[in-house]
């Protein structure tokens, strides 16, 4: 029962599981008819545990581990759960939604008070959901060994491609890589002193692509080149 209330608790969207028996569940046949299975209530209906995404099974696996060993760990302890214990998880955002990316190490920091996560991740909300006294590194290769950096700018108020182009994670744009290149030659032209005609058309057909763009990068682009031509305009 500890168990499927910890799910309950972590798992977004997941409002109660329940163990069916073989046979209650005429309408709706589990895959294992003799073993009867688990039942989640979602915002979808009643849904068999087997039918959830890859990324429910994942984070399920491991969670009822920890806590299967949680209940070893401390057999006399009034809450388990509530006990000191170190968890090392690798790729902790693998399979998961966006959403819960974003909330699951705070999901988890909630119902395991006095836990300690070390976990490895590759996504920039993970990064940004950070609390303000988690220890975030960067792990980069140099060579042929690995360094831990730790001095990192605080990104927790960056939006998220700010982060993905940031040194953690080193894209040079969020673009598609065709757009990134249309902007990145349209900077070059515009940086350019002395343009051919057929640069001039190459330009004003990368311009008008860049205004098409839904974002601000195209004024800030624009407002950047009034700003140098008018500082070559001066005395």
């Amino acid at each position: 029962a500890e168990t499927l209330s910890t799910l309950v608790n972590v798992l977004p969207d997941v409002s109660a599981i329940d163990v069916v028996p073989p046979g209650a569940r005429d309408d709706k046949p589990s895959k294992f008819p003799t073993r009867g299975f688990l039942e989640c209530t979602t915002p979808y209906g009643k849904v068999p545990f087997a039918e959830l995404s890859l990324g429910y099974h994942a984070m399920a696996c491991w969670i009822v581990d920890l806590v299967a060993r949680m209940f070893a760990a401390y057999p006399d302890a009034d809450e388990p759960l509530a006990q000191p214990v170190t968890v090392l998880i690798d790729e902790l955002d693998l399979h998961l939604h966006p959403t819960w990316q974003r909330h699951l190490m705070a999901y988890l920091s909630e119902r395991f008070p006095r836990a300690q996560f070390i976990a490895t991740a590759h996504s920039p909300l993970v990064a940004q959901a950070a609390a303000d006294d988690a220890n975030l590194v960067l792990l980069r290769r140099e060579g042929d060994h690995v360094v831990i950096d730790q001095d990192l700018p605080n990104i927790r108020d960056w939006r998220v491609d700010q982060i993905l182009t940031s040194e953690l994670f080193g894209l040079d744009s969020s673009r598609g890589p065709q757009v990134a290149q249309d902007l990145r030659r349209r900077t070059a032209l515009i940086e350019k002193a002395d343009r051919t005609p057929e640069e001039e058309a190459e330009l004003a057909r990368l311009q008008a692509r860049a205004a098409e763009l839904p974002s601000q990068e195209y004024q800030d682009m624009e407002l950047l080149r009034d700003i140098k031509d008018l500082l070559a305009g001066e005395p």
